[in-house]
């Protein structure tokens, strides 16, 4: 929490050149000030009022943050009422909503949270979401069709029950969606994209979902399977931007027009995804056969990543016909078995000796392995001598990322451009 002590810049034997206590935070525009008080936790953002004078109706001018998570409903009620809006942030989180469903209504529909950007209902709403947004009405007779948020920018479902119909009014009530976050929810088993806006989608098929279809996306660019290991087929007519997509794995089943890649092979080729250039395929057993048919289906990929896989031998000489006019454009390739074996040797030499633009071979290792002798026996049985770029580098990464796949915990995450690459 800031003190005023801490907002002060300069100080005698600091380098700032001002001069000791000199506020300079506190010169800044309001606008500026409102800015990064809305990016503080709720609880913080109210203390700043006691900052200091000049602080003192920032906050209650600042666009809304508000996460309920540690609030009672009256603490909520009173924010809100108080506060001038507009709305950024909204995050609902505890079953006791169901105690206040007015309350609930009451709040979407204030003037605080006029122009909300973002909502997420999340954590164990195990009743439906109409409900709640309906208020005292009946469930069977109110929909959610007549709730519009015309400046929402993110939405965010985790483990809440909501309708088939009820959530494609949210998303068609949000003209300016751009991120959609659909994490273990019920009550609706297929869901269809009709969106101008969205930019990014992060989806798991467990526990109701079996099946999304993108039949309109044209700024879509990011297509994230949260939950390799749970089955979901996802159809894509039409999303022209698409550049990140995965996972690809055992349980999933992408059809893109003609092309159809199941269980993470590749079993019709009608037509190449051009616009993908990251990848990412995960618990799959990986061949150098299916890494070819993977390349061919997505032609101009740069970065492909394969996490806790078990790969199979095979016999390069067989494709060396194939390999000679494959043209492999990737820069980046990121390995991680769960195990390494002479098989893995394989995959990873495969694309150390074709990949002609390749510049970085990363290799994820057990603390284990993690050693000297491990490293350069390696470098031997990969031939880095014969290696098809001269540009290409091998490192080796400890692996201590306590996520087994993402890093993708809020709706907010999927503005990461690759929400592969681990900052562990």
């Amino acid at each position: 929490m800031p003190t005023e002590q801490s907002l002060t810049a300069g100080g005698a034997g600091g380098d700032g050149g001002g001069e000791a206590g000199v506020d300079r935070i506190s010169d800044l525009p309001d606008a500026i000030l409102g800015s990064i008080v809305s990016l503080l936790p709720t609880k913080d953002a109210a203390r700043t009022q006691a900052i200091a004078t000049r602080w003192r109706h920032i906050w209650l001018a600042a666009p809304l943050n508000l996460d309920h998570a540690d609030l009672p409903p009256g603490v909520v009620s009173r924010i809100i009422l108080a506060h001038e809006g507009p709305g950024r942030r909204f995050c609902l989180r505890s079953n006791q909503a169901w105690a206040w469903p007015n309350l609930f209504n009451f709040w979407l529909r204030s003037a605080a949270l006029d122009k909300l950007q973002e909502l997420e209902l999340r954590d164990g709403l195990s009743r439906p979401v109409q409900a709640l947004i309906g208020g005292s009405r009946s469930l069977h007779t109110f929909s959610v069709d007549a709730l519009r948020f015309p400046q929402l920018r993110q939405l965010g479902l985790d483990q809440v029950k909501i309708s088939e119909p009820s959530l494609h009014a949210m998303i068609s009530g949000s003209p300016v969606l751009e991120f959609l976050l659909l994490n273990r929810n019920f009550g609706f088993a297929r869901v269809r994209i009709n969106s101008n806006s969205l930019r990014s989608i992060g989806v798991c098929g467990k526990p109701w979902l079996q099946e999304l279809i993108l039949e309109n996306a044209p700024c879509l660019e990011r297509l994230i399977n949260l939950h390799p290991r749970v089955d979901i087929r996802i159809s894509v007519t039409s999303a022209p931007k698409l550049e990140t997509l995965g996972f690809l794995s055992h349980f999933s089943w992408f059809v893109f027009g003609g092309t159809s890649i199941q269980n993470g092979r590749v079993v019709s080729l009608s037509t190449a995804v051009r616009s993908v250039k990251i990848l990412a395929i995960s618990n799959q057993i990986i061949d150098v056969d299916m890494v070819i048919d993977l390349l061919k289906c997505f032609p101009c990929l740069d970065k492909l990543y394969m996490k806790n896989y078990v790969s199979k031998a095979s016999d390069q000489w067989k494709h060396r016909d194939v390999i000679k006019y494959l043209d492999i454009r990737l820069k980046t390739v990121v390995l991680e078995p769960n195990e390494f074996m002479d098989s893995h040797v394989d995959i990873a030499s495969f694309f150390i000796l074709n990949a002609k633009e390749l510049e970085l071979m990363r290799l994820g290792v057990k603390r284990c392995d993690y050693n000297e002798e491990f490293f350069a026996e390696h470098r031997r049985l990969l031939e880095m001598d014969k290696r098809a770029s001269q540009r290409a580098r091998l490192e080796f990464a400890l692996e201590i990322c306590p996520h087994d796949y993402l890093h993708i915990e809020h709706v907010r995450d999927l503005s990461l451009t690759d929400p592969f690459e681990c900052p562990c």
